[in-house]
């Protein structure tokens, strides 16, 4: 389930939490109408590329109002090679990316052979 939640968001917790994505309380100094701003932190490896994927397409699919959807990466500390392949079908399916860390970007880009 997508929304606000508690605390932080992190690959070695034993459990998963209800939702990998947060929407972080600080994301933009006016928060766009328009816009809806999620946050991933650190690492997205294993099950939690699931999650993602999940909340990512559950988002995509309730937003009936048109809304820009953005997923902020800031965080996130490490990729394995599902999630760059779910993160690289969120975006061909509209979801923007915001303040992606330098490897996160040359992971989403790199040309696959």
């Amino acid at each position: 389930m997508l929304g606000p939640v508690s605390g932080t968001r992190r690959a070695f917790q034993t459990r998963p939490p209800r939702s990998l994505l947060e929407e972080p309380p600080d994301a933009s100094p006016t928060p766009s109408p328009s816009e809806i701003v999620l946050k991933a932190e650190g690492q997205i490896v294993g099950e939690w590329v699931g999650l993602l994927e999940e909340d990512g397409r559950e988002l995509i699919g309730s937003n009936v109002s048109g809304r820009e959807i953005l997923l902020d990466l800031g965080d996130v500390s490490f990729l394995d090679r599902p999630a760059v392949r779910v993160l690289r079908q969120l975006i061909r399916e509209s979801v923007g990316i915001i303040h992606c860390p330098p490897l996160v970007e040359e992971l989403l880009t790199e040309v696959t052979n």
